[in-house]
């Protein structure tokens, strides 16, 4: 049973309960998932030019790339019992 990301398990044992409450934790048991990544990826890019005027021109460039990569995982799992 997948529906919209709630997972409902098992099918078969209904037999398993008393007054609508069930006696053991691993019947009905709803499992919300909730995963939230957000990315962020920041791309500083410096660029020196030194030029060097002597008879020759030289041109030195240095490139200081920094990446950063912020990921944020939000897991929220909310565990309910599901009454029958």
């Amino acid at each position: 049973m997948l529906l919209n990301g709630v997972i409902l398990y098992p099918e078969n044992n209904n037999d398993e309960y008393k007054d609508g409450i069930t006696t053991s934790k691993k019947f009905w048991r709803r499992i919300k998932v909730k995963v939230r990544v957000k990315v962020r990826v920041v791309v500083v890019v410096k660029v020196r030019v030194k030029v060097m005027v002597r008879t020759m021109v030289k041109v030195r460039v240095k490139v200081r790339v920094k990446v950063r990569v912020v990921v944020r995982v939000k897991i929220l799992l909310i565990r309910k019992v599901y009454y029958g």
